[in-house]
């Protein structure tokens, strides 16, 4: 990182660190109920600064500030009032989470190792004390939930390989425990797909390098469950197959309901083409800010936001700034095909999957973790791990 007065520096490495880590830690009690500043945008907002002062800038860096200012010019120009709020929102979210593509992992596992399990043991005891139909924690959906949890999983893994000390792999692995545990309760199909893969990846990783060791936990782990969950995965299972089976959501079915939602916004587009280069601006398709968008009305058949993060940002940020969001997430995932390093090279692709299949399913595009966990991937250093 580029300092001005070296003396610093090693104070402001482990700052820098320290204020990303919370800023995805502190993210869980923050999304559901009332809007406005919350203790997340605090550690954002000291974050976005000491990125711009110390980060390394490359030419993820200057796309990103390019796609700010699409956005920006988009809240400006938007039919909508105050869109401009939900600039400030991506501009602080994502400009504290590039931070994360620079700093030093290191530190941030050794803030994490400690940050999660207290996120973890908040989120379990609220699933115990309010149980409800489909967990979402403290956040306003269980997908969004599960994107939060993918990034942990990813976290804890890295941890496990990273730190040889017993009681911080003893950590790591209970994290990753009631992590999947967590996913399961949220009957989110899109989080059960990618954790179950992540967990093929993990495992499959532990037989090639300890392929005993990974037979003994595997036939611990099936007694386990077999003696003492059978009710508890009888039951979420009963639950998941509801869900996938039983067409229930709003237009017959979630699959059905989201595509329509996608689609919508884009029709409008369509045969409005003033609005193709800088798109509606920030959130003017959510709710009754699509009412403020002269005709936009009449080409929705829900009054839902867009669940898909790429049409969503063409349709409110327009097609420069979609060109500019592909080829970031592309020279991420370009870098992490490109690792050398056999041990997290298919841990890290897994996760990079996950984190994209996830920007499919749910709205992304002011959310942390989604920024945090992209950027993670695109740190050099995870070759060292």
């Amino acid at each position: 990182m580029v300092m001005s007065h070296y003396y610093i520096r090693p104070f402001v490495v482990h700052l820098f660190a320290a204020v990303l880590s919370l800023s995805l830690s502190l993210h869980v009690f923050n999304m559901g109920g009332e809007e406005g500043l919350k203790p997340f945008h605090f550690a954002a907002g000291i974050g976005s600064v000491m990125t711009l002062l110390y980060a390394r800038k490359d030419k993820q860096f200057y796309l990103l500030c390019l796609f700010l200012l699409c956005v920006c010019i988009s809240a400006i120009i938007s039919p909508v009032p105050h869109t401009l709020s939900g600039f400030i929102n991506i501009l602080l979210v994502t400009l504290c989470c590039y931070g994360v593509s620079t700093a030093n992992i290191n530190i941030m596992l050794k803030w994490l190792v400690f940050l999660i399990p207290i996120d973890l043991i908040a989120l379990a005891y609220e699933a115990v004390t309010n149980p409800i139909y489909r967990f979402q924690g403290f956040y306003n959906d269980p997908n969004y939930l599960c994107t939060t949890l993918i990034v942990f999983f990813f976290l804890s893994i890295l941890a496990y390989y990273k730190f040889e000390n017993v009681v911080l792999r003893v950590i790591s692995i209970v994290n990753i425990a009631i992590i999947v545990i967590l996913v399961l309760i949220t009957l989110s199909r899109t989080g059960l797909a990618c954790i179950t893969l992540l967990l093929v990846i993990s495992f499959a990783n532990v037989i090639k390098r300890h392929f005993i060791k990974g037979l003994i936990a595997l036939a611990i782990l099936l007694f386990a469950v077999n003696h003492y969950a059978t009710d508890f995965i009888d039951k979420e299972y009963t639950l998941l197959y509801e869900r996938l089976f039983e067409r229930s959501d709003n237009l017959e079915s979630a699959g059905e309901l989201r595509s329509e939602l996608a689609k919508q916004n884009i029709r409008f587009i369509i045969d409005n083409p003033s609005y193709l280069v800088f798109g509606l601006g920030p959130s003017a398709t959510a709710g009754d800010n699509a009412k403020k968008v002269p005709g936009l009305t009449q080409y929705r058949k829900s009054h839902h936001r867009d669940h898909n993060s790429w049409t969503s940002c063409f349709s409110e940020y327009g097609l420069f700034a979609f060109v500019l969001f592909f080829l970031i997430v592309f020279g991420i995932a370009k870098r992490v095909l490109g690792m050398k390093h056999s041990v997290t090279k298919f841990i890290c692709v897994g996760t990079c999957l996950s984190i994209i299949i996830f920007s499919l399913s749910i709205w992304q595009m002011t959310y942390l973790p989604f920024w945090w966990g992209l950027f993670l991937l695109g740190n050099k250093q995870l070759q060292e791990i």
